[in-house]
């Protein structure tokens, strides 16, 4: 009975242990974009893809098939669940992300959105305490979850871009916090302009607005992007 209490004992601390030192992932690959087939038809190789209904993609928007729109795609590089705590997009002081509500993300075309006031057009899906959980090598894509003439992620029509369509410098800089029991934020910069268009609202100048996805940080260990996570200190 002792060897069997000694035994019992012995496993349950050694599950605990190995939770408590068990490895977090953080095993993220952060693309940016843009979807725009509500102005024109966008060129084959300038529309985002992988997108709605991909294999292997969660997709948080809208799927009534017309988009006007900034995208975010996460890609799980590694076998095992990603956490993802928030997601917020800042650009040009607009903001879009984790935490705060839907009323301002949206406004009638070219009057710009939202405003210059937070908003979160994914508050459905990640919030405080509830992360969005990827699967092993999964992707998930964020974008508007409102049809594209209502889009509470157009990223291109924000408070404060130019009048004309002449590029401004503005550029949109991404948070992602992610991880289980020990969160980590990492910031990158859209140095494209892949998210507000160009620097302008393509759109309002009679031009289609979509950018393919590019990295603006790799997960793998030393991948050489924009801050990147490392293995042994992500």
């Amino acid at each position: 009975m002792k060897n069997v209490l000694f035994l019992l004992v012995t496993l349950v601390l050694l599950s605990a242990w190995s939770k408590a030192f068990a490895v977090e992932n953080y095993l993220v690959e952060v693309s940016v974009g843009y979807a725009d087939n509500d102005h024109s038809a966008a060129p084959d190789d300038t529309f985002p893809n992988p997108w709605n209904g991909s294999s292997g993609v969660t997709f948080i928007g809208d799927t009534s098939g017309t988009w006007d729109s900034g995208a975010i795609m996460l890609t799980n590089l590694s076998s095992d669940p990603l956490y993802v705590d928030s997601v917020v997009a800042d650009i040009g002081g607009d903001s879009f992300g984790t935490g705060e509500g839907t009323s301002a993300c949206a406004a009638p075309e070219g009057s710009g959105s939202p405003g210059g006031t937070p908003c979160d057009p994914w508050t459905a899906t990640i919030s405080s305490g509830h992360p969005l959980v990827i699967p092993g090598n999964g992707i998930a894509i964020l974008t508007s979850t409102q049809i594209a003439a209502d889009s509470n992620f157009d990223s291109s029509d924000i408070s404060n871009q130019g009048p004309d369509c002449t590029p401004d410098t503005i550029v949109a800089v991404v948070s992602v916090t992610v991880g289980h029991s020990v969160q980590i934020t990492k910031t990158f910069v859209d140095v494209e302009q892949a998210l507000n268009s160009g620097g302008y609202d393509k759109g309002g100048c009679g031009q289609n607005e979509s950018h393919q996805w590019y990295v603006v940080h790799g997960g793998k260990c030393n991948a050489g992007h924009y801050f990147q996570y490392t293995c042994a200190n992500p």
